[in-house]
C-alpha cells in the first residue's frame, strides 16, 4: 500500500515564523525571525495582506507566498506577489505554482482584477518560472532606497 503524503495550503500561523524567516534568505532576503514574527503578526490583522505556505505532512513548511492588496490614487487596485520561495531541496516539484494559484484565488476574491510581480533581474530561473504561469514582462526598472534619519 502507498502512502501519500498530505499537503496543504494554508494562512501561515506562529509556529511558522522561524521557518518564514529561514526561506526569506533563501529567497535572498535574511531577516532576522523576531522581525519578521512581529511583522507578521502585523499581517494578519489586516484585511488586504496574507501569507499562504505550503505544508507537506512530514516534512513542514517548504515554501511561502506573501499577497498584498495595493490601491494607488493613479490607477486601479493591484495584486502583489510580495514574495514567493520554495525551499531549494524542495523546486520543482510544482509547489511554486499552486502558491501561485492559490494567491491568485484569494487575489480574485477580493475582486483584484491584475497581478504584479517584481523579480530581480538575476533570477533568471524565476522568469522563466512565471512565463510559464502566464505572466508578462511589463517593465524594466531601477530601484532606489535611501535610509533616513528617523
Amino acid at each position: 500500500m502507498v502512502v501519500m503524503k498530505q499537503e496543504t495550503i494554508r494562512p501561515i500561523e506562529e509556529r511558522d515564523f522561524e521557518r518564514f524567516a529561514e526561506l526569506a534568505s533563501q529567497l535572498g532576503y535574511p531577516v532576522d525571525p523576531a522581525f519578521a514574527a512581529e511583522q507578521l503578526r502585523k499581517e494578519k490583522k489586516r484585511d488586504d495582506a496574507v501569507t499562504f505556505v505550503f505544508d507537506q505532512e512530514g516534512v513542514g513548511v517548504v515554501g511561502w507566498v506573501a499577497c498584498r492588496v495595493v490601491e494607488r490614487t493613479y490607477r486601479r487596485a493591484y495584486g502583489e506577489v510580495a514574495g514567493l520561495v520554495v525551499d531549494s531541496a524542495h523546486r520543482s516539484r510544482g509547489y511554486g505554482a499552486e502558491l501561485l494559484a492559490r494567491a491568485e484565488e484569494w487575489f480574485e476574491s477580493r475582486g483584484v482584477p491584475e497581478v504584479l510581480v517584481r523579480s530581480n533581474t538575476l533570477r533568471v530561473e524565476a522568469h522563466r518560472f512565471y512565463d510559464r504561469e502566464g505572466y508578462t514582462r511589463t517593465k524594466t526598472q531601477n530601484v532606489f532606497t535611501k535610509e533616513l534619519k528617523g
